[in-house]
């Protein structure tokens, strides 16, 4: 896989800065065995990232990308489940391609006075293609077999605050607490069922609390 890519920065006010970023990725699979095959992908993927700071301590930032998901070997060739001795050989998936999205997010950052943390929150949504999930792939002879393939479009969104404080105020500034809280949910059309339901091992919400306690 190859990746050449173009950065360019603009302060468009003091206040205000834009990053655009442009990737191209080319890359080639090929594969041998049972199948024999070669193929080759290209994407283009764009990246805008417009900063404004409304004071100097409160940042908004409006972010919109294209991400493409590369792909794990195991999905398009054969393979052994090695948490399963009775089970046959899993099906692998010759025709598999990157599962691509567009994603738009907007946040915000406040830094505390006296450098005492940051307190901030992330609003999303991606606009995904060739979502990656369970398709029938079984053979004529009546035994079931499923795969890894691309099942369509989907979407997916959430909301994301977190923060990270000193804890000055009780007389441990070297420690450092960080909360954050993970929202989200996402949609696809199930293969089998023809239903909407989230997307496969896709978590509805996360909480975190992690310490950091430097000693001098």
């Amino acid at each position: 896989r190859y990746e050449p890519f173009l950065i360019h920065n603009w302060t468009i006010s003091p206040k205000m800065s834009l990053e655009s970023t442009l990737v191209y990725e080319t890359s080639e699979i090929s594969q041998t065995g049972d199948i024999t095959r070669e193929r080759n992908f290209e994407f283009i993927k764009p990246k805008l990232d417009l900063r404004y700071d409304l004071t100097p301590m409160l940042q908004l930032r409006g972010t919109a990308e294209r991400l493409v998901n590369q792909l794990n070997f195991a999905d398009f060739v054969a393979a052994n489940d090695e948490q399963d001795n009775d089970r046959n050989t899993v099906a692998g998936n010759a025709g598999l391609s990157q599962q691509t999205q567009w994603r738009y997010s907007l946040s915000t950052e406040y830094r505390l006075p006296n450098d005492v943390g940051v307190m901030g929150a992330e609003l999303f949504y991606a606009d995904h293609q060739d979502v990656i999930d369970r398709i029938d792939v079984s053979p004529p002879d009546d035994e079931l077999q499923s795969a890894n393939g691309n099942i369509g479009d989907g979407t997916e969104y959430g909301l994301d605050p977190n923060g990270s404080i000193r804890m000055g105020m009780i007389g441990l500034p070297n420690l450092l607490v960080s909360p954050s809280l993970l929202v989200q949910d996402s949609q696809v059309t199930d293969p089998f069922l023809g239903i909407e339901r989230r997307f496969q091992s896709h978590i509805r919400g996360q909480w975190r609390f992690t310490m950091r306690h430097d000693i001098p």
